[in-house]
């Protein structure tokens, strides 16, 4: 039994021509070229013309690529306009999953284009700021940044209270958008700057795996790291042999997981191997034995070459060497091994 294929409605084609007109001074292509391109390009290839709703769908992906080329040559008062008729007006005329990234990221190009760039308040060897910042230079995203150096209680500062209630960083400022917890701010620096969705992959099953190991690092691997070197690091406390084994527990379920995979959560590169490379650098640092761990050793390595351009010995190592130096100065006044 044949489906009905859903035909375009009058005013969805009014608006997506408008949209188009509206750009000619920009680049002269309507929708209805769009759509002749196309047939020429299949024509040339010896492809079968597209049928009719395809064709509708091209005129469409047209329209949504102008609109994103609006955002990004900072016409506001047009591109809101289109914005409006591509939410309002499109919506149930198209293909939503072939639209919905390019939906999706031209409203945040406004942002990412010709207003203030995003704040962030940070200090530098905390290990989730830096998972920020390796991200940053990934999508080539300037900040502006904000050092709070919490040694001194400047989280408590009234002003950053109000901002964020936890007081902790990082904490990120985008237009307003208030977001603390690295991976979250992760996750929506990919959605909002990222070139593609390959950092944080929209397919409901890898984004699971992804998800996991996020909330594993955060939860579980990250956690039992600064349960067993924080307290001595910052106040000089003995350290505790239980938590050690508890880290040492974590460090043996990341091994397995890793096992039989190139990374943690898909076929490539993804923020969950950014969080978890960030952790188990600080772990080097200090001198946790890796050795027993094939593969996370493999896994790191691998993770370090990939992150090699993107300033990760001057982001991430330098300063895990530093808390590391601060662990091992603790240690030496407590008379510790």
């Amino acid at each position: 039994m044949k489906t009905k294929r859903k035909q375009m409605c009058p005013k969805t084609r009014q608006h997506a021509l408008k949209i188009g007109k509206a750009r000619q001074r920009i680049r002269p292509w309507t929708a209805t070229s769009a759509s002749w391109d196309s047939r020429e390009r299949d024509s040339i290839a010896g492809k079968d013309p597209p049928k009719k709703h395809q064709r509708q769908r091209q005129c469409h992906r047209g329209a949504a690529i102008r609109i994103s080329r609006t955002h990004q040559d900072g016409a506001p008062a047009e591109a809101n306009a289109a914005r409006t008729t591509l939410d309002g007006r499109l919506g149930n005329c198209i293909d939503i999953d072939s639209v919905a990234v390019v939906q999706h990221k031209l409203v945040h190009r406004i942002v990412g284009g010709k207003m203030s760039p995003p704040v962030l308040y940070y200090l530098p060897p905390s290990p989730p700021c830096r998972s920020i910042l390796l991200l940053a230079k990934m999508l080539d995203l300037d900040f502006e940044l904000k050092i709070v150096n919490i040694l001194e209680g400047e989280q408590l500062k009234p002003d950053f209270v109000a901002m964020n209630p936890q007081h902790c960083v990082p904490t990120m400022n985008d237009e307003g958008l208030v977001l603390w917890e690295s991976r979250a701010i992760l996750a929506y620096l990919v959605a909002a700057y990222g070139k593609s969705d390959a950092l944080y992959p929209t397919d409901i099953r890898v984004r699971a795996l992804v998800d996991q190991r996020l909330h594993f690092d955060l939860g579980t691997l990250y956690m039992r790291l600064t349960d067993y070197y924080f307290p001595t690091m910052f106040i000089g406390a003995p350290l505790d042999e239980g938590k050690r084994a508890k880290l040492t527990e974590a460090v043996g379920w990341l091994n397995s997981i890793l096992e039989g995979r190139q990374y943690a959560a898909a076929e490539h590169f993804t923020i969950a191997d950014l969080t978890l490379l960030v952790t188990v650098s600080q772990l080097e640092a200090f001198e946790f034995e890796l050795r027993p761990y094939k593969h996370i050793r493999q896994w790191l390595d691998r993770c370090k070459d990939h992150m090699a351009p993107f300033g990760y010995e001057e982001i991430n190592v330098t300063k895990a060497n530093l808390l590391a130096d601060m662990f091992k100065a603790k240690m030496n006044q407590s008379g510790g091994s």
